[in-house]
């Protein structure tokens, strides 16, 4: 009788495992959860932080240094009196525009709605963090308009007429844009730091590698091939003017 009873209680205390067991399944299941929900953070504080990086860069900025690059190039092979156009300005730097706009993260309505979902997500669990987190998009509204602020004080006369003053005065803008950006930076690698901490070793290291890059990107057109373009371009028209001097010889 009493072998039955142990073995009645065996059966019972199987259940109870089972209990315990399915208990552990949806701890499992409620972690996974919050593990993605955090993961779904990290992702996006990236892309903010991507936004940002790529904001930083200027079309002005970008389109002088090309042409510094062009300059060196001309003096070099000591090709004088070359004058751009304004027409040609004026279209190089929307295409530098143009350029920086398809490179640079698009912060949609649908993207910030997105995070503002998952930061109410984190907050069931991570009050405080998600307090921490919320508003990014207003972080980098901020950057967007001292760029364009900063854009618009660049076309104004005093950057137009006196060219001392005027580098003296670029200089100050890329300053102070680029004290701006740290700041913006600075909060979002803290943020991202605890981020993904909270995710595990392996994305907290990559994190690491990510946040090493600061300020904004160095842009070195030196090591874009400018003279090797160049060098074609003018291969190319001293062969057409050739074959055209040919044709007239010919005609003639």
């Amino acid at each position: 009788m009493e072998v039955q009873v142990i073995a009645a209680l065996i059966g019972i205390a199987g259940v109870t495992l089972s209990a315990v067991f399915s208990g552990f399944g949806y701890y499992a299941k409620v972690r996974a959860e919050k593990l993605r929900t955090t993961r779904q953070v990290l992702f996006y504080l990236l892309e903010f932080r991507a936004h940002v990086l790529a904001s930083a860069m200027s079309p002005s900025e970008l389109y002088e240094q090309y042409l510094n690059e062009c300059r060196k190039y001309f003096d070099k092979k000591r090709i004088a009196g070359v004058v751009i156009p304004r027409q040609n300005q004026e279209l190089m730097l929307g295409y530098f525009s143009q350029l920086i706009e398809q490179i640079t993260p698009e912060l949609s309505q649908e993207f910030i709605s997105g995070y503002s979902n998952t930061i109410n997500e984190l907050a069931k669990d991570k009050p405080i963090l998600a307090f921490q987190l919320r508003g990014k998009d207003v972080a980098t509204k901020m950057v967007m308009l001292q760029k364009s602020y900063l854009e618009q004080l660049q076309s104004t006369d005093l950057f137009t007429t006196d060219q001392s003053i005027s580098a003296f005065l670029q200089k100050q803008v890329t300053e102070a844009h680029d004290n701006g950006l740290r700041e913006v930076l600075a909060l979002l690698d803290e943020e991202l730091t605890v981020v993904s901490r909270a995710c595990g070793v392996v994305h907290y290291i990559k994190v690491r590698k990510i946040v090493k890059s600061k300020v904004k990107p160095t842009t070195n057109l030196e090591d874009v091939g400018i003279e090797e373009m160049f060098n074609s371009l003018l291969l190319a028209f001293s062969h057409h003017i050739n074959s055209e001097q040919e044709c007239v010889e010919n005609d003639g």
